[in-house]
Order: C-alpha cells, then sequence, then structure tokens
C-alpha cells in the first residue's frame, strides 16, 4: 500500500503507521529508509541544508520508530505482545565521516544512536532495532556521483556476473533482521554491501589517564604529555583525522 506523507512531519508518520495498521490488521516490522542528500561543505552549508537533511533522516526515522512503539508497547500491556523489529538505515558517512556531508553524517550517527536506544527501550515490549548501513548504485548516489550509473535491484548483470553495486545486494540483511531468525540480535549496527556482511563496534571507552600523584584536578600544561604518551602512545607530535 503506498502512502504519499512526509515522515519528516510528526502527524503524516502517525498516519502511516495507523495506514498499515488498519490496511493488515497490524504492524510488526519498520523499516526506516527515507533520505535526501544536499552535500556541501561545512563553510558553504546553508541553513535550510543542514535542516533539511535532519528532518528527513533523523527526525523522520525518530517520528516513525515513536509512533509504532507507541503502538507496540500498548499492545504489549494489552497482553497482545508483537515480535516488533525495527531496521533502521544509517551509513559510513555517519559512522566513519566524510567530506561534504555534515548534514548527512550527523543524521546517520544521530540514527545509529536512536538505534540503541530504541532496542534498550523496547525490549521489555519485545522491540528489536537494528541499523545497517547499505550500499550500491542507486539515485541518491548518482545525485552527487554523476559518474557512477544508476543500478536498478532487479537488474540482472551480463552473463550472470555478480554486481556489487546492485543496491538488492543490501535487502537480504534486512529481511533477516526483521525476522524471528533475528530475535536475538537488537541495538547492532551492520554494514551490508555488496557480498560482504560487517559488525560495527560501538563506541567504547579506550585508553585512559589519571593526574600524576593522586586524585586532583588536571592542569591544562601537563595534559598534553600525558595524553601523547599515555593515550596515543606517542612521543609530542600531533594526530589528525583524514591524513592532516
Amino acid at each position: 500500500v503506498a502512502n504519499s506523507g512526509n515522515v519528516a512531519s510528526w502527524d503524516d508518520a502517525e498516519a502511516m503507521v495507523r495506514q498499515a495498521i488498519d490496511t493488515f490488521g497490524a504492524l510488526d516490522i519498520v523499516v526506516n529508509n527515507a533520505g535526501i542528500l544536499r552535500d556541501n561543505s561545512i563553510v558553504k552549508m546553508t541553513e535550510d541544508e543542514f535542516d533539511s537533511v535532519i528532518a528527513v533522516h533523523l527526525k523522520g526515522t525518530f517520528n516513525v520508530t515513536h509512533h509504532a512503539c507507541v503502538y507496540w508497547q500498548g499492545e504489549s500491556k494489552a497482553g497482545r505482545a508483537r515480535r516488533a523489529a525495527v531496521v533502521n538505515t544509517v551509513s559510513s558517512a555517519g559512522l566513519q565521516g566524510n567530506r561534504g556531508q555534515a548534514n548527512y553524517g550527523a543524521a546517520k550517527a544521530g540514527i545509529a544512536a536512536l538505534t540503541m536506544i530504541t532496542a534498550l527501550e523496547g525490549k521489555r515490549s519485545g522491540i528489536r532495532a537494528n541499523a545497517i548501513a547499505p550500499g550500491g548504485a542507486t539515485r541518491i548516489v548518482n545525485a552527487t556521483m554523476p559518474s557512477i550509473p544508476i543500478v536498478e535491484a532487479d537488474q540482472v548483470s551480463p552473463d550472470d556476473e555478480f554486481n556489487r553495486l546492485n543496491p538488492g545486494n543490501s535487502a537480504p540483511m534486512v529481511v533477516w533482521l526483521a525476522s524471528d531468525e533475528a530475535l536475538h540480535v537488537s541495538g547492532q549496527v551492520f554494514r551490508a554491501v555488496g557480498d560482504g556482511i560487517t559488525h560495527y563496534e560501538p563506541w567504547s571507552l579506550g585508553a585512559s589517564i589519571t593526574t600524576p600523584k593522586g586524585p586532583r584536578r588536571w592542569d591544562p600544561a601537563e595534559i598534553g604529555d600525558a595524553v601523547a604518551t599515555g593515550i596515543f602512545g606517542y612521543g609530542i607530535g600531533g594526530l589528525q583525522m583524514g591524513g592532516g
């Protein structure tokens, strides 16, 4: 069943969830995949370019997830708990960073965090939430990189050669995450591109240092040496992302 509503609209998102319930009698799976691109550098990016991408990706994912979770929690309290699954879409641009995509990357990083929080809060109501970072030569990719031709998901490669850029390659992972075969998996993020599936390790605490000679407040002048040797494990120097 089609719906032309705007996921960035609170009311439209609620209507989408309600339409699914009214049409099929229940709701078990939500796949949040709506997206737009408005790439630009931080210096050149306009307020609208930033806001519109955040609205569709991050707010849109939250809107639909919120209304679905309200329904699922209500079903659980009424003794009709469903095996509910949310599958969100993230990107390496948010998990690893990419130039020219401050808006998109921030949104996708936010969705990864939202996925984990949804899993934590939804567990008691039987709600699972996971995310995938898909890949392929889609229209949204072609819009920013015209040199990469669009590959339709149902497009067959010549001589049955496997096409790593076919976006349909990511779909089986979505199906599995939404199925009962993955009831033990929640709060996780995966990369599903071509023939590969990779598990993203979550943010975690790394090397740690404390003030020398007992507990006290750090002196800013001594932090540099301590971080260089105790955290980064090298002498005084520099460390930058992106090779400088």
